[in-house]
């Protein structure tokens, strides 16, 4: 019997559906529990993609499990299915940090458990991160607040990886921050405590804080050097990812270029030329090199289309990652 069945049988309840994965309510051995099944993508061949799905599921076990290890409050793990490919946890009752923090700007949530939320925010990113584990999406979304004793506990480990490398721990604390004020900028300073309970909490945070600190000046730097307000976080991941050719500048660099429009597209790579010391199609190809080595991964609009570069037509090849231009 597979997800759907089970699904109009009742036994599962939807609760929401992601790029990757969608998140159901049942019953574990009497428990409430949630059904997160990782569904195929039909653009990729079905023997990769079933190889990935099933390295990605694994993967996300592991590292939740990782987390839980190091002190960090998850879901517990009750199963893996690799026939489904699902993983069954734990329900968590309580809301989500988003949720909670967007009723500081609408009814005013007390700032003592502002504060309180912060730290927890603060000190388990640090226990993850001198654990040696990046969480890859950290997101208000992907925090909930237990009803009963008011424990934060951190979902969603579909992205994390693990790494001791200072400029990956700070690609995880500029997600989190761009997180905080797209949607949450009301709550004022709450990057600012969670930084001081990460300080407190974490035996590495220096070197962290100090790549922290380079991609907000260049995010600055590249805002004040362009109109376009929205390609300041793309440039200052990017510039991360000019740093170190690791594996999570390249997740991070992908992600947010890919959600640029693509009429947008010519106006950030040019944007980019002028800022970053590269030469931009380098960085593209790089980009696209990596993706390749990446098994899987989509850098959006990107890899699709043409880009317009110095008045010039690019485009991307694929099966040779190049770009050549267009006649």
């Amino acid at each position: 019997m597979d997800i759907e069945e089970v699904v109009r049988d009742g036994s599962l309840v939807l609760l929401k559906q992601g790029a990757e994965a969608r998140v159901f309510e049942s019953n574990f051995v009497g428990r409430r529990a949630v059904v997160k099944e990782r569904f195929s993508k039909k653009y990729r061949h079905p023997t990769l993609d079933a190889k990935l799905t099933l390295k990605r599921l694994n993967a996300e076990a592991r590292c939740t499990t990782k987390a839980r290890r190091l002190g960090v409050s998850t879901p517990s793990l009750y199963a893996v299915d690799t026939v489904l490919h699902s993983l069954t946890f734990e329900f968590v009752d309580g809301p989500a940090v988003k949720d909670v923090l967007l009723e500081f700007g609408s009814n005013g949530i007390v700032e003592e458990r502002l504060d309180d939320i912060a730290m927890q925010i603060g000190a388990a990113i640090a226990k993850l991160h001198d654990g040696g584990l990046i969480h890859g999406d950290l997101t208000t979304s992907n925090m909930l607040i237990r009803n009963v004793s008011n424990q934060l506990v951190l979902i969603d480990f579909g992205l994390s990886f693990t790494s001791t490398l200072p400029e990956d721990k700070a690609v995880d604390l500029y997600v989190l921050e761009r997180a905080l004020l797209s949607m949450h900028s009301s709550c004022g300073n709450v990057m600012d405590r969670i930084l001081a309970a990460y300080r407190k909490s974490s035996k590495q945070w220096s070197a962290t804080f100090n790549k922290l600190a380079e991609a907000a000046c260049f995010s600055s730097a590249a805002g004040s050097k362009t109109h376009h307000g929205w390609i300041s976080q793309e440039i200052s991941i990017v510039y991360l990812f000019i740093c170190t050719t690791e594996r999570s500048k390249v997740l991070c660099a992908t992600y947010y270029i890919s959600t640029a429009m693509s009429s947008r597209l010519d106006y950030f790579l040019r944007s980019l030329s002028t800022v970053v010391s590269i030469d931009v199609i380098t960085l593209i190809r790089s980009l696209v090199q990596f993706s390749i080595r990446i098994q899987g991964l989509k850098i959006g609009c990107i890899t699709h289309g043409y880009a317009p570069i110095n008045n010039q037509i690019w485009t991307l090849h694929l099966e040779n990652p190049d770009l050549r231009m267009e006649n």
